[in-house]
């Protein structure tokens, strides 16, 4: 049994208010193009195929436009879907019986029979071209608390959890045929990006032990975190991670899709890297750096290549207005700043460190002012300008106070 391992695709996404579609359009193209080449016998998408449970039209129409030319290929594969926690489920399966006739197979939420989970309709037969069955997919959505049993008591949810997972893979006929299970949830080990990803089931409270995946799984296809990696030195239980960067602090993570073979039960994978569209330099690469730096680095880009570039300024007296100074920079460029940090050179020590009332309602704005100002930059006077600025926008504060 072959597939390809995908997830957290994230149709519709922005980074910093720029549209990614560019970015999914490259991906899925150049997806469909490894379909053509290994010809497997499956995709799995581990869930989170939008970012938001209302997609917009263009997202929905990608998604779709994409199932379609999947199924125009000379080989075209079964493609085996689960919803994620930014997907909403009834609007993945909405369409189920009619994506089921283009081989397609969509479990959004867990099925149910009556008031009860019906396991065995989590459980998809994968064919060859022949029609042979080749192997089985456990396909598992992202579990919400309702889905599970006692789902009103966090302290039971990774028991009802695995209650649910013991449930789809004993509904799995005893035949020997290669058995893959698919899920969206966080992982005790999992490494999370703090920009982007949802601490579902209140992150490592909660994170499902990958023992929920017995010995008979040959296979475990994870979506929700957004680095590819494996969980607990095992290989058979493997995030794919996310194709694109979906935080500027993801830019160095190994974006890919995982190539699986399953033979005689031992599953082995090898890594696909996806092309990166768009370059996410960093000016500079860590800490941070003076404006004659920046500047530098900024007018050095390529003015006909476009990047979604982060800048970290070295805090000083003085400072102009950053976003409108780097926007000015990069103003005939194809390239775009999408944040524009500051690292203030100061102790970062608290406000109330030192000489003056612990209880901070007995300090006066000014002395805030200058106990602040101090505490980031200790070698500098306090500019007559931003004591200026702050009085102003003090007094328009404390107006409309009064006016509420």
């Amino acid at each position: 049994m072959r597939f390809i391992h995908t997830s957290d695709w994230h149709l519709g996404h922005e980074l910093h208010d720029q549209d990614r579609r560019a970015e999914h359009q490259a991906f899925l193209g150049w997806l469909l193009a490894l379909l053509r080449r290994e010809q497997p016998h499956a995709l799995l998408i581990a869930g989170d195929i939008f970012h938001t449970s209302n997609p917009s039209a263009q997202a929905v129409r990608d998604w779709y436009g994409f199932l379609l030319d999947v199924s125009r290929l000379q080989a075209p594969p079964q493609v085996v879907v689960i919803g994620g926690n930014h997907d909403s489920g009834p609007r993945l399966d909405a369409p189920r019986d009619l994506l089921a006739s283009f081989r397609v197979h969509v479990v959004g939420n867990p099925p149910r029979h009556g008031d009860k989970l019906d396991p065995a309709s989590m459980i998809v037969p994968i064919r060859d071209a022949q029609g042979t069955l080749v192997g089985r997919v456990a396909a598992v959505p992202y579990l919400r608390p309702a889905d599970l049993p006692g789902g009103e008591d966090p302290d039971r949810w990774v028991e009802g959890a695995r209650a649910v997972y013991a449930s789809v893979l004993g509904a799995v006929p005893g035949d020997g045929l290669p058995l893959v299970a698919m899920g969206h949830a966080y992982m005790v080990g999992g490494q999370l990006s703090e920009l982007s990803e949802r601490k579902i089931f209140g992150g490592n409270l909660h994170a499902f032990p990958s023992d929920i995946f017995p010995p008979g799984v040959a296979y475990a296809a994870l979506g929700h975190l957004h680095r590819a990696q494996k969980i607990g030195g095992d290989p058979r239980v493997r995030y794919s991670g996310s194709p694109i960067p979906l935080a500027l602090d993801e830019r160095g993570y190994p974006h890919q899709v995982r190539v699986v073979e399953v033979l005689q039960g031992v599953a082995s994978s090898r890594a696909e890297a996806v092309p990166r569209l768009l370059p996410m330099p960093r000016f500079p690469p860590e800490g941070a750096a003076t404006l004659v730096e920046i500047e530098a680095a900024l007018r050095a880009w390529p003015d006909d290549d476009p990047a979604w570039i982060e800048v970290c300024v070295r805090d000083a007296p003085g400072l102009p207005d950053l976003r409108a100074w780097v926007d000015e920079i990069v103003a005939n460029k194809r390239a775009r700043v999408l944040r524009v940090g500051r690292e203030g050179a100061g102790g970062g020590g608290a406000l109330a460190d030192g000489d003056g009332p612990a209880d901070l309602s007995q300090w006066q704005a000014d002395d805030i002012l200058h106990r602040l100002w101090s505490s980031r930059h200790p070698d500098h006077d306090l500019p007559a300008t931003i004591r200026a600025d702050f009085h102003e926008l003090h007094a328009l504060a404390l107006e409309m106070e009064n006016d509420a």
